[in-house]
């Protein structure tokens, strides 16, 4: 069975996206639009249904899928858990889940 990740890179005009296989190889890349009405709300659950999109597109079941990394633009605070005014999306400080 193939093993398959999720780069996201959230910029204020675009989210790119690619595919990639567990050697690392982009198999497919992407952008969407970085939608930043109320707060940029809706980035984050945009980038989980483009995700989502492509998996179904590919046949890549969650089985399938080792990871999701994603760069957002912003300063992380000395513990790793904060992304503090990412302005340009909108954002004003997100909590960041932390393995």
């Amino acid at each position: 069975m193939s093993k398959y990740a999720f780069g996201v890179d959230v910029g204020g005009t675009t989210v790119k996206l690619g595919l990639f296989n567990d050697k690392g190889q982009v198999l497919d890349k992407w952008e969407i639009p970085t939608v930043k009405d109320n707060g940029g709300e809706k980035v984050l659950p945009d980038i989980a249904a483009s995700i989502k999109n492509k998996m179904q597109e590919k046949n890549i079941t969650a089985a399938d899928l080792v990871g999701v990394g994603i760069g957002a633009p912003g300063a992380v605070n000395a513990d790793g858990f904060m992304v503090n005014g990412a302005v340009n999306i909108g954002w004003g400080s997100l909590i960041l889940l932390k393995r």
